[in-house]
């Protein structure tokens, strides 16, 4: 049985993914990388996953997996399950062709909640300072 989650790749491409500093840590340790290779500071108060031809950077389009699956981002780990910033309000994102099988609605709440909870660690007064 093919696993859906791992059949497309839709959610990896042209992704605007934000990450917390948690995200930026984790990665940077995994990887032995500074942050500023992989995500970009958008000069305002988010950190973003880099895009290398029109797909996440850690995305593998020969075989549509993430090399970071482990340690991918939060964001992507509650994915399709998504926050409208401007209604505060969850809900599957239109871009995933099977958001109820990946993630069953009566995990929809839940999801949301973590968002919510973890929503302040998404956005920073300043361009991070870490392990560079």
């Amino acid at each position: 049985m093919v696993n859906i989650c791992f059949s497309c790749g839709k959610c990896c491409l042209d992704t605007e993914m934000q990450l917390t500093l948690d995200d930026l840590t984790r990665i940077e340790a995994s990887m032995g990388k500074s942050w500023k290779e992989f995500s970009r500071w958008d000069g305002n108060s988010n950190v973003i996953l880099k895009n290398v031809n029109h797909h996440c950077i850690f995305f593998s389009p020969t075989d549509k997996s993430c090399t970071i699956y482990e340690i991918r981002p939060f964001g992507c780990q509650l994915y399709p399950v998504v926050l409208n910033p401007w209604s505060n309000r969850c809900s599957y994102d239109k871009d995933c062709p099977h958001p109820k099988q990946i993630s069953p609605a009566k995990f929809l709440d839940a999801k949301c909640r973590l968002i919510k909870k973890q929503l302040p660690h998404f956005f920073f007064s300043r361009e991070p300072q870490t392990n560079e």
